[in-house]
């Protein structure tokens, strides 16, 4: 098909979207769009070849975004944009090899937690919070493959990172900058071609602290730039 596989604007509501399966579009698997577009649960579909496996913007409104798999997504995976737009949370999907994020938050969108998802390849990174995104906590997440593991940055506000294992990049396991985060605790960082963790310059993670995780067989195992008074220990 040309368009969307399932398109839901303008004013939409819907209880429930899922089961399907979306194959071959030429735009979006699922697209949710503009202010007063809803759903209450968006779950358990299967999109394959699509530009965005699952598009939210413009102001639409999700409940939980879970069990889904996305196959060869020629963007995002995941993509939640713009002022608005948000997800009660993001859990338990499976990405496998998207163009560039597997799941992507970015200008002033909101999502709660990101929790249990496996990501697999992507240019970018496995889990993008950026341009002024506000996202819960990054926990139990499983990342390789990709260029960056999880990417906070350009005055994103994540909580916690706790409990993902990420391997396999072409760039850092964990990269936070000019941006906000709570405690980066025990994660496994293994086998990234950058830092297991980078934070700096500029990131205001102050009040946190960078504690109990593994790294191993990366280029380098933490690159700290400019970041006064945060905990840094038994790593």
């Amino acid at each position: 098909m040309s368009g969307d596989g399932v398109l839901m604007t303008d004013g939409s509501t819907s209880d429930t979207l899922s089961g399907n399966v979306i194959q071959g579009c030429g735009c979006d698997g699922i697209r949710i769009a503009f202010a007063g577009t809803s759903v209450g649960a968006v779950e358990d579909n299967t999109v394959i070849d699509a530009s965005n496996g699952i598009n939210a913007h413009g102001g639409a409104q999700l409940g939980p975004v879970t069990g889904h798999v996305v196959q060869g997504a020629r963007l995002y995976g995941i993509n939640f944009a713009d002022a608005g737009t948000g997800a009660d949370e993001i859990a338990g999907n499976t990405v496998t090899n998207p163009a560039q994020a597997g799941i992507l938050v970015h200008h002033e969108a909101t999502a709660g937690d990101i929790t249990g998802n496996t990501v697999s390849g992507g240019a970018w990174s496995s889990v993008v919070a950026c341009r002024d995104a506000t996202v819960g906590d990054i926990v139990g997440n499983d990342l390789s493959g990709a260029g960056y593991g999880v990417w906070v940055a350009g005055s994103a506000q994540a909580g916690s990172l706790l409990l993902n294992t990420i391997c396999d990049t072409t760039g850092d396991g964990v990269f936070l900058c000019l941006s906000a985060a709570d405690h980066i605790q025990s994660n496994t960082i293994t086998d990234c071609d950058g830092a297991g963790l980078h934070i700096g310059p500029e990131s205001d993670v102050f009040s946190g602290s960078v504690t109990d995780n593994e790294l191993s067989g990366n280029g380098s195992g933490v690159c700290w730039e400019g970041v006064p008074g945060t905990w840094l220990w038994s790593n």
